[in-house]
């Protein structure tokens, strides 16, 4: 049997110990639906990518030009070549430069793919504003007219520097009534800041309303850039689910009455019904191997119960989804989420503490770190706003550090978490490595960027050093994107004769060859042009 999608469950605690004949009492309750993705897809779906490449005038030599670094230009056709490369046949591509088509509509074949790859060189320069709306307007458009709508669509923005239209891409700008709002949300737009000067606030937004990543990119753009790319590939390219809703029911007792009553979905749209016995959750697509966790609060009213051991199972989780679009509808076995109950009389002196499920404790200790990162974003952009330069940096390293002791300080899950063995250095050591980040001026790209990727539960490329939600897939296009960088940094180190050295040696060439015509008589100089003539026409 193919592998399909499935929903599993693991509980707050393993075993509910409440009062004997406690009768009308609520009892507020945590469980995760887990949902796995099948680490293959049973058949495989076409994507349009439209690459958007919005960058400003200074891209094209701004990487120190006298230490022989390639330009942003440069790295910038590199990438777009491994794009090219990566794309299987039947995929379709187009490029869009600064709100200009330079490439429409290739559909991938060994034959287009070569004459792609050479058309990547015809991304000239034609203005020194970013401006996002146009360009992406532009990509909306040519997905909106691709003839094979059971295609997917993706957008991959690339920009170095900030939007400087009116435009401030937040949750009041663009305007509630705005078109793009609704545009932008037609297709996921996976964007990349290249360099400390891309705007993070944008790039993020436009992620976020999309349901898609942002990348971060501000430092070793050469290998980081391909890299960053890869991971978003290798989701592209595995997609085994499309359309895919989560159903969650609390199932109907006259004793228990379970009602659900919040759901934690991260970036992804859920509803509860009014009468709070059910809800859904929109996932949309997965990617082969991907695992997204809900936590869902239900609250159950306890019924008189004499002393012993019972089971109930208050939730079902089910859904369906499409493994190609326009495909039918594919029912995910439906799972219910039973637990134990022992019920014993219990005195104020002899109730027995209960450990919380180290799962639980993890995701309540993630949701209070993205909500205290929330926090920092709004004191970074207040700090940007009254400092510059060094001060915003050593500000807002030193802001973060001291929301972090006090967060630990101060909040109930970090401290049961830590009490239950719970491992938490990861988290410990990415918060340190926002700091330094801060500190070194790169930005606060990496903060947004890892928010949104935990809140995705999808990787990106956050500037951090460690990589979360990499599924298989992602790390095997992940190295062979390095084994490239290592292949052609090898080939331009095997040169014997570094770029800028052959420019000199050209120069003095030019001024000798200069020197000895002009003292040449003119029958000598005519026969010599001539035959100079000769040799260098085609």
């Amino acid at each position: 049997m193919a592998p399909k999608v499935r929903v599993s469950n693991v509980w707050h605690r393993p075993l509910l110990l409440i009062k004997k004949n406690t009768t009308g009492e609520p009892l507020n309750e945590t469980a995760v639906v887990r949902i796995k993705a099948p680490l293959e897809a049973i058949e495989r779906t076409a994507i349009y990518v439209v690459v958007v490449i919005d960058v400003s005038h200074s891209t094209a030599y701004d990487l120190a030009l006298p230490t022989n670094k390639p330009s942003r230009l440069d790295l910038l056709t590199k990438a777009m070549k491994f794009i090219i490369r990566q794309l299987h046949d039947g995929d379709c591509l187009a490029i869009v430069f600064n709100d200009n088509l330079v490439i429409d509509n290739i559909e991938i074949s060994d034959d287009t793919r070569v004459d792609a790859e050479n058309r990547v060189h015809d991304l000239l320069w034609n203005k020194d504003d970013i401006a996002f709306r146009p360009a992406l307007q532009e990509a909306i458009k040519i997905l909106d007219a691709r003839v094979d709508k059971t295609s997917l669509g993706f957008i991959i923005l690339l920009s170095d520097g900030l939007d400087n239209s009116k435009f401030k891409w937040n949750n009041t700008s663009p305007a509630p009534n705005d078109p793009v709002r609704d545009d932008i949300k037609k297709y996921p737009v996976h964007t990349f800041g290249l360099c400390k000067a891309h705007d993070p606030k944008a790039l993020c937004f436009i992620a976020k309303e999309s349901k898609a990543t942002y990348s971060s990119i501000t430092e070793n753009l050469n290998s980081k850039i391909i890299e960053a790319l890869a991971v978003c590939l290798g989701g592209l390219l595995n997609i085994v689910a499309v359309d895919t809703v989560i159903t969650i029911t609390a199932n109907q007792s006259d004793t228990w009455q379970p009602k659900i009553k919040k759901i934690n979905s991260g970036g992804y749209n859920s509803s509860i019904s009014r009468d709070e016995t059910s809800c859904n959750i929109t996932i949309g697509i997965l990617y082969a191997g991907e695992v997204k966790d809900l936590i869902v609060e239900f609250e159950l009213n306890v019924p008189s119960l004499d002393s012993g051991g019972y089971k109930y199972a208050p939730l079902t989780a089910s859904g369906d989804y499409k493994g190609i679009p326009g495909g039918q509808p594919i029912d995910i076995r439906s799972r219910e989420m039973e637990f134990s109950v022992y019920a014993r009389r219990c005195t104020p002196n002899n109730e027995m503490p209960l450990v919380q499920f180290p799962m639980i404790l993890q995701h309540k200790v993630r949701t209070s770190v993205l909500n205290m990162l929330g926090t920092f974003k709004k004191e970074f952009h207040a700090l940007q706003a009254k400092a510059e330069g060094d001060d915003v940096k050593n500000l807002a390293g030193n802001e973060l550090r001291e929301m972090w002791k006090d967060f630990k300080k101060s909040k109930r899950s970090w401290k049961d978490a830590q009490e239950s063995g719970l491992d938490l250095e990861g988290i410990e050591n990415d918060i340190e490595a926002m700091v330094k980040s801060l500190k070194q001026g790169q930005g606060v790209g990496c903060v947004y960027s890892w928010v949104l990727s935990y809140m995705m539960q999808r990787a990106a490329t956050t500037g951090l050093p460690a990589a979360a939600f990499l599924t298989p897939k992602m790390k095997k296009m992940a190295e062979r994107a390095q084994e490239e960088s290592a292949q052609a940094a090898s080939s331009s180190a095997a040169s014997n004769t570094q770029p800028w050295e052959r420019v000199k040696d050209l120069q003095v060439l030019l001024y000798k060859l200069l020197e000895d015509v002009s003292k040449m008589g003119r029958g000598e100089r005519d026969s010599f042009l001539h035959s100079l003539a000769s040799v260098m026409s085609p």
